[in-house]
């Protein structure tokens, strides 16, 4: 899960150097979450306690490894694990599907805080959310949102604690599970602990592994440097006969290369799309009554957001468009409680202009 990026601003030159911040650290989170080698052989297991099934379920990597009855469990089973979790009662935990394009996943964090205040039924100062991405496409990430209160939490824990074989193990995190059988992890101490071990185990691991790497490039030190001084040699060699070509032939090489970048950017040009157009025409189709709070036209994929007094009559008009196919909501429309409009998300695909002509 990728955290919150940067709380101010870094400008230089006009330029948000927290953006590099926000590519590094979703990159990290992108090597450690979603390389499931590196988590199976260095991420710590966690014993699950999954009250309604009355099961103890050992997950690592994000995947159940193993299972236990609840009264089949040894108690010397826990005593070797060094982190504990407990399920959360469906009952307690409203989920939410996003999906999002992959260019705004470092805006993640910010999208799905937007969408828990627009959704969440429960109060604002003890409601707790967490998220994690459960499809990944060239274009879309598929993202499961969990959302509950601080009070539910606290209950899952004690439940935990309850637990003749859990005396004197550590606070366990609490986990939402989806019916698809999707883990998301609520913000915690242990958590944080538990992914800090991760990455100490990560670094340690590349340390191994660039010593390697290094002894490697040692033994092999003495050959390269032989091939180095045959490459010399031939080096010179080539630039005196590039030195004795006429500058005819070096004039030719150039034209060659100018008219070769020239018809890339030729082709380069023809295919782009015609933004412009496409924003008009979306402005003609869109009725006074809707209002757009973000248009992103990416290739020809179309995503808006915005608030309507009727968005479903809004996504029928866009249906009958013969421009546009693929029409779909991207989430479910909730009313605002206070402008009494309701909030979508809706995305389709671009044909081609001579059918919105």
């Amino acid at each position: 899960m990728m955290k919150a990026g940067l709380s101010r601003q870094l400008v230089l030159f006009g330029f948000d150097l927290s953006i590099i911040w926000r590519y590094a650290m979703l990159g990290l989170d992108q090597l450690l979450g979603e390389t499931r080698f590196l988590a199976r052989h260095l991420q710590a297991p966690v014993l699950l306690w999954r009250p309604r099934m009355a099961s103890v379920d050992c997950y690592q990597a994000g995947r159940c490894v193993e299972r236990f009855a609840g009264e089949d469990f040894q108690l010397e089973r826990a005593a070797t694990a060094d982190f504990f979790a407990v399920e959360l009662s469906d009952e307690l935990v409203l989920f939410r599907e996003l999906v999002v394009p992959v260019q705004a996943e470092i805006y993640l964090d910010d999208m799905v805080r937007m969408e828990v205040a627009g959704v969440s039924p429960f109060a604002d100062d003890r409601t707790i959310s967490a998220w994690t991405i459960t499809a990944r496409t060239d274009t879309e990430l598929s993202v499961l949102i969990a959302i509950t209160a601080d009070e539910h939490l606290e209950v899952a824990k004690k439940t935990f604690r309850d637990l003749e074989w859990a005396t004197g193990a550590a606070d366990p995190e609490v986990w939402a599970i989806d019916q698809d059988g999707a883990v998301v992890n609520f913000p915690s101490d242990q958590l944080e602990a538990r992914l800090s071990e991760y990455r100490a185990n990560a670094l340690a691991a590349a340390r191994r592994l660039a010593l390697f790497w290094v002894l490697g490039a040692s033994v092999i030190i003495a050959p390269a440097v032989a091939s180095a001084l045959r490459v010399d040699q031939v080096t010179e060699e080539l630039q005196s006969v590039k030195a004795d070509a006429s500058d005819e032939t070096v004039l030719a090489d150039e034209v060659r290369a100018y008219r070769a970048r020239a018809e890339r950017l030729a082709e380069q040009i023809s295919a782009r799309e015609n933004y412009h157009f496409w924003l008009n025409h979306i402005a003609q189709v869109t009725p006074d009554d809707v209002f757009l709070s973000q248009v992103d036209i990416e290739a020809r994929s179309v995503l808006v957001s915005g608030f309507s007094a009727n968005a479903a009559a809004y996504l029928g008009r866009l249906t009958e468009e013969n421009a546009y196919t693929d029409v779909r909501a991207s989430s479910a429309f909730v009313r605002d409680p206070r402008t009494g409009l309701e909030r979508f998300t809706i995305s389709w695909k671009l044909i081609s202009q001579g059918n919105a002509e």
